[in-house]
């Protein structure tokens, strides 16, 4: 019974918790509240068959009866012993005509069960797998039974799946005095209104099984009216078969364990206020109970964990709460108040934790008998170990929020209940208060729902919230009829509509619709329904962002849409969402179109997914599973590129490299290497002349039968796995002749990115490439002594073949200031089927315009040598003197070598990783320099 020594430091991870979730991105929210007067504040009303009846009073379930992946409406008429089950497709049905179900009617319903006369039955039903086929069962309470000559024994009733799956189409009555139409029968001791309320099916002795609990909140084995709850394993219900089995709990070999009240009048198990959850987180079920009647203890709920109540063994275990061994934490409330009235565990505050929701309809704040509802955080409770603990709710530290009902209301009249309402991944909280006045209709009653945003504004213990402050809840709903008492006992969620979202059905006992006075109504409040279709978005970019559109349908909703919000990469509801427009400027109605300006920053290449949801006035979401979503590629990447060259004049190409071309084709053909992008996928290549794309639209893929495709515009063969060539076809396509160009390829991705290679010249029929147009000739004056003037500027005087008597000569030349000269040498190959290299070097002018290259390596005599000059100048022109042959042998220079080897006396001689050739350093400012030269009638 001793608090653990680490309280301040869940203390203090609480309040981070806390400050933490604040942070979370959170709509604010003005409290709404619905008049359901008005029939546009609600979707379906049900109504009792006759006056009297208070329909849905204590009962009102949900689930799916008839196995058909709908859920059915299961709904109690107690003063008529009736429970009606309809049908999920029957209810589409009738609401293509109406949205009024008069159960005066008997094609509105599928099956109607009668109990006994005057026993109350239906007062308590559950639905789930009782007998472990996978289909729903019936557990029905009848607490007004005198079976065993009982009085006021009560009685509950377990119908299995495969006789109520026995009745087709509607309007079925069944009578549950004749034992064929039940399976077991439990009944309880005289005196002990057995089935009152809060049955529970639930898996309690971990053996994959469900067992039931029951209640009969006014026996009295401790004390008059203590109470008790019964727990009976499967492994009981299992005995029976077939139908009509009649079991009196009195025989304490018909159940496992029976729990019993404390004290005086406790009524241990009164109205819904039995839980089974893993409070303790060890795996195991713990029993919640409470026995909201204990005027010594002012009401109070137990915490039963696992591990006591499987030291019980067997059958017949009688167990009284009165010995503190038998629970291991008890809450009670404190002098004159009925605490444990309604009981309900859920996390509430997002620590993957479970609390405790309970509520007290007597507390005394706002005068005498105004109630409250008390929210318990697990860092209250779980400080304790052992058994016999108690905490006492009087003191405020011992819980974090109370909310308080208005004077004389009691709130909340045995109900409460927790559902994330809003589909924003925590759980809400439904209580109602059948007491109040709205809309000056006095006790009308109001159902109030409380987001879980609410309770995150505030820290610590000790808060208290007047339910009277609209501040204090998200929405609440108003009774119809003065005195209709809206949400006594009578409250449930579920998807009705099977949209993901949990709908509202809360009952008003006393509403006299139809002319019948306290016939009963049941409200069906659709939680924003709603359709999101996607009209237009991207299924690949590269842009910054793209704009996504879509439209919002919400026709069946008793709220407007509000707005519509998209995120990225992301499933649930955590994470960043951004809000998107109304394409009319504002949402305002239950049809809206939308777009979205859709931020790609920050996301990485690929596949990305994005989801929107929409919200109402209410700030109630899209449930998560009705998220609309699309994928799209971001692709901001260039794709992959590897380039090789063009063709054209074979032998020029290999003398001048991939860079530089020379061809007399006007249609050249164009090689290249294919690439790759690994994100988008490659969509084609481009060659571009000049910047501007000259052939466009080059398929990256080869056809499947065939290594060529033919266009109007061009050719394209596929070379192997790698390479593709192209050329253009039309003549007005054609490239002119004596001009030169330059051109490179681009690949483009789907998503639109591009790759260029670098420039390349190319020269149609011309040894020139002048971009800059700067005057740029190349003159060759002579080589070894030899006087030859080969110039570019008259190409065609170049002879075809020149011989010289030096194997070691010197080039002497001339090109602009700057200019990168090079000289390739080449021989024919022995087998005469090729060239061999000999030598490939580049020198540079001087400011006098002047370059020289001698030769150290010997050339062979009678040998034929093809030779190429080219230079580059500093602007990046290309000019070229026409290839031509060079024989070594015969005659020795002329006088003007001896002029030129004067002027160029190799002082210093700076030999390069050429072997064979050293370039000669030409002379200075203000060296002995003749600086004019003269070619035909051009001096420089």
């Amino acid at each position: 019974m001793e608090k653990h020594s680490s309280t301040k430091l869940r203390l203090y991870l609480v309040l981070l918790f806390f400050g933490l979730f604040l942070l979370a991105p959170q709509k604010a929210i003005a409290s709404s509240s619905y008049d359901l007067s008005n029939h546009s504040n609600w979707n379906i009303r049900i109504d009792g068959d006759s006056s009297g009846s208070t329909l849905s009073s204590y009962s009102i379930t949900s689930a799916d009866v008839d196995n058909d992946g709908k859920n059915d409406i299961i709904v109690g008429a107690i003063p008529k012993d009736t429970l009606y089950i309809i049908y999920g497709s029957l209810l589409e049905n009738i609401l293509q005509n109406t949205k009024i179900i008069d159960l005066n009617v008997p094609t509105n319903y599928s099956i109607k069960l009668v109990g006994p006369s005057g026993s109350n039955f239906s007062i308590n039903s559950k639905v789930a797998d009782i007998n472990n086929d996978s289909k729903n069962d019936l557990l029905i309470g009848a607490s007004d039974t005198d079976f065993n000559s009982h009085t006021n024994s009560g009685s509950v009733y377990i119908v299995y799946n495969e006789l109520i799956n026995g009745y087709s189409g509607t309007g079925n009555t069944v009578d549950m005095t004749d034992s064929a139409n039940y399976n077991i029968r439990f009944d309880g001791s005289a005196g002990s209104y057995l089935g009152f309320s809060s049955s529970t099916i639930s898996d309690l002795d971990k053996n994959g099984k469900n067992d039931i609990i029951i209640t009969s909140p006014l026996s009295s084995y401790t004390a008059p009216s203590s109470g008790s709850i019964y727990v009976i394993y499967d492994s009981i219900i299992d005995n029976y078969s077939n139908t009509g089995n009649n079991v009196d709990l009195g025989n304490n070999l018909f159940y496992n364990l029976r729990f019993d009240g404390s004290g005086f009048f406790e009524s241990l198990g009164y109205f819904d206020v039995i839980s089974v959850k893993d409070i303790d987180s060890d795996g195991a079920q713990d029993l919640i109970i409470g026995g909201p009647n204990n005027n010594d203890l002012g009401g109070v709920v137990y915490i039963i964990k696992h591990s006591i109540i499987s030291t019980f063994g067997g059958v017949g275990n009688n167990i009284n709460l009165n010995n503190t061994d038998n629970y291991n934490i008890r809450l009670i409330g404190g002098n004159y108040t009925k605490f444990g009235d309604g009981v309900s565990v859920d996390d509430f505050n997002g620590d993957n934790k479970l609390d405790l929701l309970i509520g007290d309809r007597s507390t005394g704040e706002n005068n005498n008998l105004s109630g409250g509802v008390y929210v318990i955080f697990n860092n209250v409770f779980d400080y304790y170990s052992g058994t016999g603990n108690s905490i006492n709710v009087s003191d405020t530290s011992n819980y974090n929020i109370k909310f308080i009902g208005n004077p004389q209301d009691q709130l909340p009249k045995g109900v409460v209940q927790s559902v994330d309402i809003n589909n924003d991944g925590i759980s809400d909280i439904l209580f109602g208060d059948d007491y109040t006045d709205y809309n000056s209709r006095a006790d009308s009653g109001s159902l109030f729902v409380i987001y879980n945003s609410v309770l995150s504004n505030y820290s610590g213990t000790g808060n208290n919230l007047d339910i009277a402050n609209s501040s204090s809840y998200s929405m609440r709903y108003d009774g119809e009829f003065s005195s209709g008492k809206l949400s006594y006992v009578a409250l449930a969620t579920n998807d009705i509509n099977n949209d993901g979202s949990q709908d509202i059905l809360i009952g008003e006992r006393n509403a006299n619709n139809n002319s019948r006075s306290a016939s009963g109504s049941l409200y069906i409040i659709y939680n924003f329904p709603h359709s999101i279709s996607l009209n237009s978005i991207s299924s690949l970019t590269k842009e910054n962002y793209f704009i996504a559109t879509g439209t919002v349908i919400a026709t069946q909703s008793v709220t407007n849409i509000k707005g519509v919000q998209y995120s990225l990469d992301n499933s649930n509801f955590s994470g960043t969402w951004n809000d998107c427009s109304a394409t009319d400027g504002t949402f305002d109605s239950t049809s809206e179109n939308f777009n979205c300006n859709v931020s790609t920053t920050g996301l990485t290449d690929g596949s990305h997914t994005i989801r929107f949801r929409a919200y109402d006035d209410n700030i109630s979401y899209t449930a998560i599973s009705n998220y609309a979503s699309a994928s799209f590629t971001y692709d901001h990447t260039s794709p992959l590129i590897d380039w090789t060259d063009t063709t054209g004049n074979k032998k020029k190409y290999e003398s001048t490299g991939n860079d530089n071309v020379f061809t007399l084709e006007t249609l050249p053909t164009f090689i290249f290497t294919k690439s790759s992008d690994a994100t988008a996928g490659l969509s084609k290549y481009q060659i571009l002349v000049n910047d501007n794309v000259y052939i466009d639209n080059i398929d990256p893929v080869k056809p499947g039968d065939k290594d060529y495709r033919e266009d109007d515009d061009k050719y394209i063969k596929y070379d192997g796995d790698n390479n593709i060539l192209v050329h253009a076809k039309k003549d007005k396509d054609r490239l002119i002749t004596g001009k030169a160009y330059k051109w490179k390829v681009r690949a483009v991705d789907s998503a639109g990115n591009s790759t260029d290679t670098t420039e390349k010249i190319l020269r149609i029929n011309t040894h020139e490439a002048n971009f800059s147009h700067t005057w740029f000739p190349l003159t060759l004056l002579n080589i070894g002594g030899t006087d030859i003037n080969f110039s570019s500027i008259a190409p065609d005087k170049i002879p075809s073949s020149l011989n010289i008597s030096v194997t070691t000569p010197t080039f002497y030349g001339i090109a602009p200031v700057g200019s990168k000269v090079t000289l390739r040498i080449e021989k024919e190959n022995d087998s005469n089927t090729g060239r061999d290299l000999v030598l490939n070097t580049t020198s540079s002018t001087n400011e006098s315009s002047r370059f020289g290259i001698n030769l150290t390596d010997k050339l062979n005599t009678k040998t034929e040598y093809f030779i190429n000059l080219s230079a580059v100048n500093p602007q990046g022109d290309y000019v070229e003197l026409p290839e031509f042959k060079l024989n070594v042998g015969g005659s020795g220079g002329t006088g003007i070598l001896r002029n030129i080897e004067k002027i160029f006396k190799p002082k210093n001689v700076v030999p390069t990783s050429t072997k064979g050739v050293n370039h000669i350093v030409p002379p200075k400012a203000g060296d002995n320099v003749v600086k004019k030269h003269c070619f035909l009638w051009l001096c420089w």
